[in-house]
């Protein structure tokens, strides 16, 4: 559980860093002209709080349950809606959290096929420290959890 700690740390941190640099280019460019960070805050977004989703799950159960971690990624939204989520995964998990099924809900999303977006990739780093000494189960969770969030991924 250390090392998926360790590694949700790390994810928090890019990400919050990634996010700042959705503004200005004249912004970024002076950053990296003075090689200086973004100033705080570095938010969080709905990246970091879906791997918190997924590390609670693997600290809990200690594996990927599909249904459990789709209704704490509704519950996140809920509580915070404004951390960057996509105008797709605020409808869905909007209906999760109403009682809808990811599952029926995933198929309405562009035709059945998803996104295809970045976001189980995003969040998946926890999986990988988690089960580091076990590729194939590596796999096998990351797929579980990349096959709830890839349609709730916001383009890129």
């Amino acid at each position: 559980m250390q090392r998926a700690l360790l590694s949700l740390d790390g994810l928090s941190v890019g990400d919050g860093f990634g996010q700042c640099f959705f503004t200005s280019t004249e912004v970024i460019e002076q950053w990296v002209h003075h090689r200086t960070p973004p100033p705080p805050p570095w938010v969080v977004t709905d990246d970091t709080m879906m791997a918190l989703s997924i590390v609670r799950s693997l600290k809990r159960r200690g594996r990927i349950e599909q249904d459990i971690l789709a209704n704490a990624f509704a519950v996140e939204f809920v509580r915070e809606p404004d951390r960057g989520y996509g105008g797709t995964a605020q409808h869905i998990l909007r209906a999760i959290s109403e009682g809808m099924s990811w599952k029926a809900v995933s198929r309405q999303a562009f035709g059945g096929q998803g996104s295809c977006g970045k976001g189980g990739a995003m969040r998946s780093a926890p999986i990988g420290a988690y089960f580091a000494d076990d590729y194939d189960r590596v796999i096998a969770e990351a797929r579980a959890s990349g096959s709830i969030p890839r349609i709730w991924a916001r383009p890129s």
